[in-house]
Order: C-alpha cells, then structure tokens, then sequence
C-alpha cells in the first residue's frame, strides 16, 4: 500500500473512515494526489487525538452543547437519528448544542434520556449541566437581572442579589436532582 510507513500508527477503522470519506466526497474531481491524501489523514487523525484528549478532560468544556458537538463529531453520530432515538425535536437539539435553549426548558428528563443513550457517566453530565444553566442564565438574563439591579438602591440591592442568588442555587439543584432521578430511573 502506498501509504505504508507514511502515516502515525492510527486505528483501522480510523483509517477506513478517513479513506472513504475522501475517495467518496472527491469523486467529481481530479484524483487526489498521495501526498494531499497523506495531510488529509495526518490532519484527521491529529484532530481525532485532540478532540479525545479534550473529551477525557471536562473542565475543558463550557456547557454540554460544547461537550456534545465534540462527541457526536468523534463518535461519528447522526444526529437526526440521535434525536429520533431519544424523542427530541432536532430543531432543540440544534439549539442545545449552540447554547440557544435554556437548558431548564430543554428538561431534566429528555437530558436524562439522551444522556443514558450516549452511556454519559452522570457526574460528567452533572457537571456539564450546572456549567449550562449558569451559562444560561448568564445569556439570557443578565439584561433583564443589570436593568432590574439598576433600579434598587443601597442595601435593597445587596439583598435582592443575594435573594436571586439563592433562588437560583435552589433552581440549579432542584434541576440537577430531577435529571439524576430521571437518569437512574431508565
């Protein structure tokens, strides 16, 4: 084979996916050249080494949209059927994953649901939701939380942020607690 020697060891599936993804998708145009081959696959199995090393590490991610745009990519996931299997709407899903949706609007339960699908570890998924719902709050309150602030005066303020603070601590647990309910009961 005229790869041979030329490539890092890599899986053979790896390997198999990354020839007839290129084969597949440039059969319209010229032949592609060995040496264009050779950097196509050196490039994907660099990026499947990343985006595994950055999987095994959940601090490195923000919310889980982020986490799972990275898995459905190295899993090689349709999504269409993920949503199907997990009976959510792809149009949610999409959101999901951008960081569009409120996670509480999404739901514990279809959470839950997609998480035991993929065989989620649920402190990975817990972790990912609390990083979420702050994130959430943060996108889609803090004009309404900084115009709701700027009306309170003195001490009024520091109570009032103090009171959503633990309004919102209570939101996230009861929220976290309804998820691990759901996922320990499928």
């Amino acid at each position: 084979m005229i790869l041979r020697g030329k490539l890092p060891k890599l899986d053979e599936k790896l390997f198999i996916d990354s020839l007839n993804y290129h084969v597949k998708n440039n059969h319209d145009t010229a032949p592609i050249k060995e040496e264009k081959l050779i950097t196509l696959l050196n490039h994907e199995v660099i990026d499947s080494l990343n985006r595994k090393e950055k999987l095994n590490n959940v601090d490195s991610f923000s919310s889980l949209g982020e986490y799972l745009k990275v898995l459905i990519i190295e899993q090689n996931w349709n999504t269409e059927v993920l949503c199907q299997t997990c009976n959510i709407e792809k149009s949610n899903f999409l959101l999901l994953l951008e960081n569009k949706i409120m996670i509480l609007d999404f739901g514990a339960k279809k959470i839950a649901q997609l998480a035991k699908h993929l065989n989620l570890k649920i402190k990975t998924v817990k972790e990912l939701l609390e990083k979420t719902i702050w994130l959430n709050s943060y996108n889609f309150s803090d004009q309404k939380a900084l115009t709701g602030f700027n009306q309170l005066k003195g001490d009024n303020k520091s109570k009032t942020s103090e009171k959503y603070n633990n309004n919102f601590n209570e939101l996230v647990n009861t929220f976290l607690n309804n998820f691990e309910k759901h996922y320990n009961s499928l």
